[in-house]
């Protein structure tokens, strides 16, 4: 039986748009935004919405943070990046599906080293399996 434990999180399992944002200077409770067809603001609440569910289907966009460049830039970099990843690794790393590489490689990671469950252990065990590192062993042979 496999019970998955460790998952990555902010994974989307279908494909979803980019979305590539700032922090507005002019406005502080909005983030401009850029979805490869216009600039606009966006609510940071919503904004915050969209990155903790990722897998929501009310979700429309996968959320990137720009890294300073202008975000048209950023927006056409990370889908030139996502397409040639996608195409190279016949579809297996899907950046439009996990946002950046980091998130992409730890999931990964836990699909290919599934964790072992351990052996369910009584409480005494536990606490004498916590208190053997606190010091070393000591005998004395009788004698």
């Amino acid at each position: 039986m496999y019970i998955k434990i460790n998952s990555a999180k902010g994974i989307s399992p279908s494909e979803k748009k980019p979305l590539v944002f700032r922090y507005s200077t002019t406005a502080p409770k909005y983030a401009r935004c850029y979805n490869g067809n216009k600039v606009g603001y966006v609510k940071l609440s919503i904004l915050r919405e969209w990155q903790k569910k990722p897998r929501d289907d009310d979700t429309p966009y996968m959320v990137i943070k720009s890294d300073g460049s202008t975000l048209k830039d950023q927006y056409e970099k990370f889908c030139s990046n996502a397409d040639i990843v996608k195409k190279l690794t016949y579809g297996i790393y899907n950046l439009y599906k996990y946002s950046n590489t980091k998130r992409l490689i730890l999931n990964r990671f836990f699909e290919l080293n599934p964790c072992l469950i351990p052996d369910i252990i009584k409480q005494s065990e536990a606490d004498w399996l916590l208190k053997c590192h606190k010091g070393g062993l000591v005998w004395v042979n009788k004698g």
